[in-house]
């Protein structure tokens, strides 16, 4: 493993060679270990090999923290971590979820700016159509004004034309009147 400094004994049971095939198959010492991860105290290659990935996936932790004990990471440096992290590989899975939560924030943020632009626009549409609107109704209002002054003046103007016939009709009778009057007076 990369850790020998000349002493080829087991640093955990003592008994045996230190190989990974001890360590992971017939160790005294890490038995409970084994238990927790295959569900057996001892554990022959060929039930490794021929163990699915789904369920050594399922167990990750396990051995991770397995893997932890027999290598000692608490007190060793961070490059150590590293290479275990190599075998059993770093969780991911956040890194992904806190992408997904960017982008979905990001995509939230999108849509309400959308819907913001969109009601603005709207509101906008809004105001115009209430400007013409009220352009048209004061244009109409204008010309009924315009229509009513008109008729006014109209009426107006005839009323006075009546009375000024009216009046040379009055004036024209006076007149006749008096010639008659004076013709009579001369006849007497």
């Amino acid at each position: 493993m990369g850790l020998f400094d000349g002493d080829p004994v087991c640093s955990f049971c003592g008994t045996e060679a230190e190989t990974v095939q001890h360590i992971i198959c017939c160790c005294e010492a890490l038995a409970r270990q084994r238990y927790n991860v295959f569900g057996r105290l001892t554990v022959e290659p060929k039930d490794i090999s021929t163990a699915s990935v789904r369920d050594l996936h399922t167990r990750r932790r396990v051995l991770e923290a397995v893997l932890n004990e027999i290598l000692g990471l608490h007190n060793k440096p961070k490059a150590a971590v590293r290479s275990v992290h190599k075998l059993t590989g770093p969780k991911k899975k956040k890194k992904k979820k806190k992408k997904k939560k960017k982008r979905r924030r990001r995509r939230k943020r999108r849509r309400r700016r959308r819907r913001r632009r969109r009601s603005r626009r709207r509101r906008r549409r809004r105001r115009r159509r209430r400007r013409r609107i009220r352009r048209r109704r004061r244009r109409k209002r204008r010309r009924r004004r315009r229509r009513r002054r008109r008729r006014r003046r109209r009426r107006r103007r005839r009323r006075r034309r009546r009375r000024r016939r009216r009046k040379k009709e009055e004036e024209k009778e006076k007149k006749k009147k008096k010639k008659k009057k004076k013709k009579q007076k001369k006849e007497t």
